[in-house]
């Protein structure tokens, strides 16, 4: 299939206008054979395609930055596959200069997919050095994704990706502050309409409040984590999800 692709690159005009959309194709159907070969080689190639469709010039601002948050991703897939740093230290660089050169300051509907990921690669990041100032930049830049008033069909799973960034950082500082933002973001998640996975959100939730009750004893936190998982138990149809939910509710009162 690539060879196909190339084929309709090469028979085209230097000049063709069509010409920065066959150098995305190549790019795309490499990371696609990336992700069934799992060869470095074809990231680095679809890369090298995806740079040169910037270079053609005929993309606008919104349509460069699109392709460069690509670049962006190849990098992350580089990471999972090597686990070297400076492929997310670059990925942040990238993702960081698209954010910088937006024609509108800050988030907006049409932006908001650059502000996540760069809080998704700090996340990344943060997993495997623990600095932590990747987690609170992480935490910064979804928070960020998530202003826009328009309609967000990704809303619950950043959010999610937001309460995972307070879980770090709440096991990273001991803070209570991070546990309480995160069982926030949680209980957002939870009253968001989407069946799929509320079973996992309910009992997202339900842990956090019994992290907390723990903490500091709060008998409403322990009382409404019990509840929860009653919830998840009555809507789930994973043995394990209702396993630990059983394991929940019978937890004893201290």
């Amino acid at each position: 299939m690539v060879e196909y692709y190339k084929k309709a690159l090469d028979t085209s005009r230097e000049d063709d206008p069509a010409r920065t959309l066959y150098l995305s194709d190549v790019g795309f159907v490499l990371i696609r054979r990336y992700e069934q070969r799992k060869m470095l080689q074809d990231l680095r190639d679809a890369r090298k395609y995806l740079e040169m469709s910037i270079d053609c010039g005929t993309l606008n601002s919104l349509s460069q930055a699109q392709c460069r948050n690509n670049i962006s991703l190849l990098l992350q897939m580089e990471y999972e596959s090597t686990k070297r740093i400076a492929a997310l230290d670059e990925a942040i660089k990238i993702q960081e200069n698209i954010i910088q050169s937006l024609p509108q300051p800050g988030p907006t509907a049409q932006n908001r997919m650059f502000f996540r990921n760069l809080g998704t690669i700090y996340t990344t990041r943060f997993k495997a050095t623990h600095v932590l100032t990747d987690i609170q930049k992480a935490i910064g830049n979804v928070s960020k994704a998530l202003e826009p008033p328009e309609a967000n069909p990704n809303r619950t799973l950043m959010l999610t990706e937001l309460w995972t960034a307070f879980i770090l950082e709440f096991e990273r500082t001991g803070s209570l502050t991070g546990l309480d933002r995160a069982i926030d973001c949680f209980a957002e998640a939870v009253a968001d309409d989407q069946p799929q996975n509320k079973h996992t959100r309910l009992l997202n939730l339900s842990d956090a409040l019994l992290s907390r009750y723990e903490r500091i004893r709060t008998e409403d936190d322990l009382e409404r984590s019990i509840e929860l998982s009653r919830h998840a138990l009555e809507i789930a149809t994973d043995l394990a999800i209702a396993n630990k939910s059983n394991i929940i509710i019978a937890l004893p009162k201290h």
